[in-house]
């Protein structure tokens, strides 16, 4: 009796023991190309659905960031472009109409200030009798054209905006007298020096302590294209990892709407800044009676006549510059932040035995040889 319950105690303890042997068998580090054990592939369509609902909801995130990525900036941009340029458009149109008319007399002065507005006030008399049917239509051709104008946006560059923020964060930082100190601060000296992922990414981590991080961007140095070499990473996290991916979706997104919103505020700025010398001119041309006023009472006379075109114009001139200036004081601090993400995770999932509490220099301290570093970027021969 008393062997049976031992043995059936030392079978427990084996069971146990083997158990453990697993988990940790699979905690060890493994490459992107090497395969998963053979227990964890055979459980069955567990872990295949799993995975599968983990691709899913990463799928439907991406379309979500690219259908609203590119709608929001469009529907913005719409919206504060016909905000800025209806009026003015209707003072010049009617300007020119009443200039025809007065051309005989020499006398083009509108005498009524709120005539810019005539145009919108005809405009939304008349759509008080238009069909639903048709503003219905006209809601989902706003849409569309929102959708692809933002989306023009959405997929610019961020390098221009890039080197305008690296620009502007450098001459704040007082601290940054020399183009080391800038590398290690910015992880680059110039607007030429700042191209994502940036080439001096090592003397930025090491100066902040992530040796573990930087013994991996110190190889961009002997690679041809930097950004190949991180997408690759990311390819590799995208297959293997899904759900460690998520993050780094997440801030490529943010990115990219920073990014489309600096772009739109130019474009809205060029677009109002055009207008607003148009008014000028028209309003000085059209406003002028020869030997009738002096300098003041002509100046008085267009702004009377031009004010209520050039408020909506000057407001979203002054809400483009403000969203620029704020972009460009923390844009690259984010690609930065970008750039960090996808090696920390990458770095992570390949050493999953390091404690979470580990600083940067007992990371580095265990990987004297940057073996464990570059562990992710291995693929095996027969692949």
């Amino acid at each position: 009796m008393s062997d049976d319950a031992s043995d059936d105690h030392g079978g427990s303890g084996d069971a146990e023991e083997a158990l453990r042997t697993v988990r940790r068998s699979e905690m060890v580090p493994r490459p992107f190309g090497e395969t998963k054990p053979a227990s964890r592939q055979s459980s069955g369509g567990a872990s295949e659905g799993t995975e599968g609902s983990v691709w899913s909801r990463l799928s439907l995130h991406e379309f979500l960031v690219d259908f609203f990525g590119g709608l929001v900036p469009g529907i913005l941009f719409i919206g504060a472009l016909s905000t800025s340029l209806l009026p003015g458009i209707a003072a010049v149109s009617l300007a020119l109409h009443e200039g025809r008319l007065n051309a005989g007399d020499g006398v083009a002065f509108v005498q009524d200030a709120a005539a810019p507005w005539a145009l919108v006030q005809a405009f939304l008399t008349a759509a008080q009798n238009t069909p639903n049917t048709i503003w219905i239509a006209l809601f989902s051709l706003v849409l569309m054209a929102s959708y692809v104008i933002g989306h023009l946006f959405y997929r610019r560059d961020p390098k221009i905006p890039d080197q305008r923020s690296f620009k502007r964060l450098r001459k704040k930082d007082r601290q940054c007298k020399t183009d080391d100190d800038a590398r290690a601060s910015f992880a680059c000296a110039d607007e030429k020096e700042c191209q994502f992922p940036y080439q001096y990414m090592d003397r930025y981590l090491e100066h902040r302590g992530q040796h573990h991080l930087a013994a991996i961007a110190r190889r961009w140095n002997d690679e041809t294209r930097s950004k190949t070499y991180l997408n690759s990473i990311k390819l590799r996290l995208a297959l293997r990892y899904p759900h460690q991916y998520r993050s780094i979706v997440r801030n490529e997104a943010h990115v990219r709407l920073i990014t489309s919103t600096w772009y739109m505020a130019v474009a809205l700025l060029v677009a109002t800044t055009t207008m607003l010398l148009v008014l000028m001119v028209t309003a000085l041309l059209y406003t002028y009676e020869s030997g009738a006023h002096t300098w003041f009472v002509w100046g008085r006379h267009a702004l009377e006549w031009s004010v209520d075109a050039l408020v909506p114009t000057l407001l979203v001139i002054a809400a483009s510059l403000y969203t620029c200036r704020e972009v460009e004081l923390f844009l690259h601090y984010q690609r930065l932040r970008e750039v960090f993400t996808v090696l920390e995770v990458a770095y992570t999932v390949a050493n999953p035995d390091q404690p979470l509490y580990a600083t940067a220099e007992r990371s580095s301290a265990c990987c004297p040889s940057d073996s464990c570093a570059t562990r992710f970027l291995e693929v095996p021969k027969d692949a």
